[in-house]
């Protein structure tokens, strides 16, 4: 009498069941969780895009008091129609090479709203160096750009 050892086919079959389900589960979990964050990060981006669809700044003013430690100040206008509009950053850029940020940001504010942004250490001897300013919001390419000859000068 000839004896074997093994996994009876019933066995066999419940463990191949159990297998596939266990690995099937997995996949779906993985899948679900991937793909509800890629949802998420597409409907944020989609948010912001909609949100800054109707921003606009507009430098309206450009103040420079001259000096090896002047200081500018710039006048922004809101002239879109979002609300919570951030500034996020502004620059001052002389002919030399040389940048001044702003001190007074990040800056929010409304639709029709006016502020002003001021910079500190601004290296100008004269009128002359002054190249330009850079002004740019949380909504990439919203910004706005002067090269004006600035009040005072």
């Amino acid at each position: 009498m000839r004896s074997e050892k093994g996994v009876s086919p019933l066995i066999a079959a419940v463990l191949l069941i159990v297998i596939s389900v266990t690995i099937a589960g997995l996949v779906f979990s993985w899948l679900n969780q991937f793909t509800t964050g890629a949802q998420r990060k597409v409907e944020n981006r989609t948010g912001e895009a909609v949100n800054c669809a109707g921003a606009s700044i507009r430098i309206k003013e450009v103040y420079l008091q001259n000096g090896s430690n002047g200081t500018a100040r710039v006048v922004v206008e809101n002239s879109g129609y979002v609300n919570n509009l951030t500034i996020a950053g502004a620059q001052v850029f002389n002919k030399t090479g040389h940048n001044f940020s702003a001190n007074n940001t990040p800056l929010t504010f409304n639709r029709g709203e006016i502020v002003t942004l001021l910079f500190t250490g601004v290296s100008a001897q004269q009128c002359a160096n002054y190249s330009k300013i850079f002004v740019a919001t949380q909504c990439g390419g919203i910004n706005d750009e002067s090269e004006e000859t600035p009040i005072g000068c």
